[in-house]
């Protein structure tokens, strides 16, 4: 059973349209304005941030963990999102878990295609490291298509000899970019966010003329997921990407990878984004922050 005050959200959100029409200017916009409504955690101080080949913003909590960072990218198709709509998310998530969150506002597609986003990415991950955190004190964080950029970050690492973070948390990751799952069907009538026209859409926005099952954007397909460090997965079965993180999990369990998968029943496509009203996002929250002070000692 879902939450009363989830259920009387989600009822909501799916009669009304979540991304504006227009160009994607106007589309990105909308979706900034629309989310940013939406209330942030108190206690947390917003600031620019930028470094060779990235720009984004830190959010930080009072009381952070001293040497600890969360580097997190945000979710949006590839084609909208930004340190903006996501200020629900990354104030919460910074405030349940005690540590500074390094936010990066990646170029977007069409007019940025792979691998745009991947090098901005790469850029946050090798100016912390250059700014003296240890590579086990990082965490790489990030919901929808900035799941996928985590997991295309570490693996990206892994092979060009990089340290790799000392975790990751994904939550309703888009690792797949073919969007041919069973999910995408099966939760279709539950989802109000998204449909696999639009994700399909974007993913061919994204890539261009790369076939969308290229394993370095479509990471979960990647041949070899070994030596990656602790995974931690949030999945719902009511988000239509659901099939991609119990893949995951199948095949980094299998590759000796430790993987954690958590599943919500009833939630919708990143439902963190409502810890305002929803328990659920804040148990979530809770959760991430747990993992993440297990992990980064």
């Amino acid at each position: 059973m879902i939450s009363p005050e989830a259920k009387k959200l989600f009822e909501y959100l799916r009669s009304v349209e979540t991304l504006p029409p227009g160009t994607f200017q106007e589309q990105r916009a909308g979706f900034d304005e629309s989310i940013a409504r939406v209330p942030s955690a108190e206690g947390v101080a917003i600031d620019p941030a930028s470094g060779p080949g990235f720009e984004g913003a830190w959010f930080r909590p009072e009381r952070a963990r001293k040497g600890v960072v969360v580097l997190y990218l945000h979710g949006g198709g590839f084609v909208v999102g930004s340190t903006v709509s996501h200020r629900p998310i990354l104030t919460n998530l910074a405030k349940a878990a005690g540590v500074d969150i390094l936010a990066v506002d990646y170029r977007m597609a069409p007019e940025h295609q792979y691998p745009a986003a991947l090098d901005d990415a790469m850029a946050g991950y090798r100016w912390l490291l250059g700014q003296g955190y240890a590579a086990d004190k990082i965490a790489v964080a990030g919901d929808s298509a900035g799941a996928n950029l985590a997991l295309s970050l570490m693996l990206r690492a892994r092979d060009e000899g990089l340290p790799l973070p000392g975790c990751a948390v994904m939550i309703s990751g888009w690792l797949d970019l073919r969007v041919t799952a069973d999910s995408i069907m099966r939760n279709a009538p539950a989802d109000p966010l998204m449909t696999g026209i639009m994700i399909r859409d974007m993913a061919k926005l994204y890539m261009g003329a790369i076939p969308l099952d290229d394993p370095r954007a479509s990471p979960v397909l990647a041949p070899d997921l070994s030596g990656l460090p602790p995974i931690y997965l949030q999945t719902s079965d009511a988000d239509i990407l659901e099939d991609d993180s119990h893949l995951l999990a199948a095949r980094g369990m299998a590759a000796g990878v430790d993987i954690t998968i958590d599943h919500w029943p009833g939630m919708i496509h990143v439902w963190h984004a409502f810890a305002h009203v929803i328990p659920e996002a804040r148990e979530a929250f809770d959760k991430i922050a747990a993992f993440l002070d297990a992990r980064l000692r």
